[in-house]
């Protein structure tokens, strides 16, 4: 079976500069390198379901510009359906800022522009495609009225739904009940639980103190700690996989899609873990936030090298 995704979310033209290191506050430094590339984090979702196989619609809004021209047309090269992806005369396509240190660490800055014009009343014009899908992806660079429009009517359809709630926020019981699936960072599982996340065992208090209000299955990921899973099945570790990482721009979301498509193809939280560990592991040996690398055949080729070097399961709780 071919998963059916929807992702509902951002659009953004990415301006990345390399430098040695990120800058302190207040300081000024030098670029190494500059290029613009497609990203957003809904956007960056889509392609990487896409190049796993899965069959994907993208909802969301760009501007009536040349950026917003090269994002939509990436996107259909890609055989992500992008019906649902609609111009705003009056409003720029979506940028981010990104700076990347050496080691392949950054920080980002997003200006939303034609993202804030998916509100709930755009998103409802795509209920039949939501209702149609097996799992809706949603997060939080677009309004937060639309993001719960969308979980209320896959909910209403009995779609999965799959949440990276980033940029972090707090929010309340009555979003997260409509989410089958979370997938924060550490940052922002720290900020949903109140649970300061350090290491893998802070990550699974963290989860479980999120699952205490409404969430059946929480996966933080960890960076260079890999991922922890916590739900009904009880909770796993798995550790990073080995690679030469040059930006982690995208991984994150790259690993969103990876879980995503797993688990609809094989609902195992271990097996799901591990593959969306080894898709975000795959992003992050290319520089930019959508990786021409990422394919079913070169994740299937990292998994097998890795369990000859892992051989085992990881840390069960």
């Amino acid at each position: 079976m071919q998963p059916r995704i929807v992702v509902v979310g951002s659009l953004n033209m990415d301006m990345s500069l390399g430098v040695t290191r990120l800058p302190r506050q207040g300081e000024t430094t030098t670029a190494l390198r500059a290029r613009f590339s497609p990203g957003g984090k809904g956007a960056n979702q889509a392609l990487a379901a896409a190049q796993l196989g899965a069959h994907v619609s993208m909802v969301g809004r760009v501007g009536a510009d040349t950026q917003g021209d090269e994002l939509v047309s990436n996107l259909r090269e890609a055989d992500v359906c992008v019906d649902w992806i609609a111009r705003e005369a009056e409003s720029t396509t979506g940028m981010a800022v990104i700076v990347v240190d050496e080691a392949g660490q950054n920080s980002i800055v997003v200006w939303p522009a034609a993202n804030d014009a998916l509100s709930a009343d755009r998103v409802r014009e795509a209920e039949g495609v939501i209702s149609e899908a097996h799992a809706l992806i949603v997060q939080f660079e677009t309004p937060m009225a639309g993001v719960e429009e969308a979980l209320r009517i896959a909910r209403q359809h009995n779609v999965l739904t799959v949440c990276n709630p980033a940029p972090a926020r707090r929010v309340d019981s009555g979003l997260l009940a409509r989410v089958d699936i979370l997938i924060p960072n550490e940052v922002e599982a720290s900020m949903m639980s109140d649970v300061p996340v350090r290491d893998i065992p802070s990550a699974m208090q963290a989860a479980e103190s999120i699952r205490s209000r409404g969430v059946d299955r929480v996966v933080i990921t960890l960076g260079e700690n890999g991922a922890i899973y916590a739900g009904p099945e009880g909770g796993f570790h798995c550790p990073a996989f080995n690679v030469k990482s040059v930006d982690t721009t995208g991984a994150g979301d790259a690993f969103v899609a990876g879980f995503a498509v797993a688990w609809l193809t094989q609902p195992d939280p271990w097996h799901s873990l591990q593959y969306a560990c080894a898709v975000g592991a795959i992003v992050t040996e290319t520089i930019g936030a959508q990786s021409p690398a990422l394919s079913k055949q070169n994740v299937g080729r990292l998994l097998r090298t890795a369990r000859g070097v892992q051989g085992v399961r990881g840390a069960r709780s």
